[in-house]
């Protein structure tokens, strides 16, 4: 029987930290994984994350970040959801953006 191996996690540095908090409103993910080779996107996800529940990350992405975003991902600008882009012209996180709860169809 295999035994299933899992490296541990290698801790973000303080520098690396730093660059995240100051880049991310001006890269997008791929543009993150080439300057953190060593790091998965799931990895830069999960950081992003943390930084925003601790409040560390405040702004969103900037609007042309996000139009570059959707090329490289092969999609329109016009398939980006109208609250993320108004987001993004104010500057404000998109963590914090509230959706609205979903409604039963027909009456009750």
């Amino acid at each position: 029987m295999a035994v299933r191996r899992y490296h541990k996690a290698k801790p973000w540095s303080r520098v690396e930290e730093n660059y995240l908090i100051r880049h991310y409103p001006d890269l997008t993910i791929k543009e993150l994984e080439l300057r953190f080779p060593e790091r998965s996107r799931e990895s830069i996800y999960a950081k992003i994350k943390r930084l925003k529940e601790t409040r560390k990350l405040k702004t969103g992405k900037k609007l042309e970040t996000i139009r570059r975003a959707t090329k490289q991902r092969g999609q329109t600008v016009k398939s980006i959801d109208k609250k993320f882009l108004a987001a993004a012209r104010k500057r404000k996180s998109t963590y914090d953006i509230k959706r609205k709860p979903r409604t039963k169809k027909g009456g009750s």
